[in-house]
């Protein structure tokens, strides 16, 4: 994860900063803003986790699963529209 961050200061510096954001954040803050936007069905969840300031989708759907128990997608499908 720390490579990859480094990756987007040297690309991507306004991503960066939110890449570092997460890194310091405690998983339950990045967590309940992950559950808030799975809530808007509008937002992918790539774009989520863009956001939220993960590198990937592949990235954000790991740490959603070890800190929920489920992925993303079965949290969104759970959820009633």
């Amino acid at each position: 994860m720390h490579y990859v961050a480094l990756f987007f200061i040297d690309f991507a510096g306004v991503h960066a900063c939110i890449q570092q954001e997460h890194m310091n954040q405690p998983p339950e803050q990045w967590l309940e803003q992950a559950k808030n936007f799975l809530l808007n069905r509008n937002f992918t969840i790539e774009e989520i986790a863009v956001h939220l300031g993960f590198a990937s989708a592949g990235e954000f759907n790991a740490a959603f699963e070890t800190e929920q128990g489920e992925s993303p997608q079965a949290y969104r499908d759970r959820i009633p529209s």
